[in-house]
């Protein structure tokens, strides 16, 4: 009965260091620096912080050409790594990591790529609609067709009524919820995807 009091009492601090125990803080910081890279550098984004020593003046004027080096390292640490998951490199770094791929996997240059992030989902390393997101943006975006989730990208709302049920079984096959669990707001040509449940 004593040890059955003493794990209740420290269980939190007990989960805490078994949890920091299976991250991988190598990938971690790994990832952590392209992000880094992706967002402040690249993008400017004064809310990413970091303590990277960077001289600005031997990059490229186009810093955008800095996003196929950062996927190129991405891929290497998958390679090395497996795809990174909140459990191997923790909630924050799984979340900011997302950009990346989000970024580069939807660019026609790493289309073939792509089964990269499928394999994800079906493992449930990735979020479906991360997924349907960036995968509808690889078609939409470059010409090569219509939306195959209408999810986040701009599409004609009269013409969905009648893909409704081949649209929702689509998203079904891939863990998408159906298009009644969304709003989209459709402004010009940008869209906005909110989640109604």
């Amino acid at each position: 009965m004593h040890l059955l009091i003493e794990f209740k009492r420290d269980s939190l601090k007990f989960f805490q260091i078994e949890y920091r125990k299976n991250l991988n803080s190598n990938y971690k910081k790994q990832l952590d620096s392209l992000y880094y890279v992706d967002q402040r550098i690249i993008r400017g984004n004064k809310y990413v912080k970091g303590e990277y020593n960077i001289d600005k003046s031997k990059l490229s004027k186009n810093l955008f050409d800095l996003d196929s080096l950062i996927f190129k390292d991405f891929l290497a640490l998958i390679e090395k790594y497996g795809f990174p998951t909140e459990k191997n490199v923790g909630r924050k770094t799984f979340n900011n990591i997302s950009v990346i791929y989000h970024h580069n996997f939807r660019l026609p240059q790493n289309k073939k790529y792509m089964y990269i992030a499928q394999e994800a989902v079906k493992e449930g390393a990735f979020l479906p609609r991360n997924y349907a997101w960036m995968y509808d943006q690889s078609l939409t975006w470059f010409g090569k067709g219509e939306p195959y989730f209408y999810y986040g990208v701009y599409f004609d709302i009269k013409k969905l009524d009648e893909k409704k049920d081949l649209i929702n079984k689509r998203r079904k096959k891939w863990g998408v919820k159906p298009l009644d669990a969304q709003k989209t707001i459709i402004r010009g040509k940008m869209t906005k995807t909110k989640q109604l449940w």
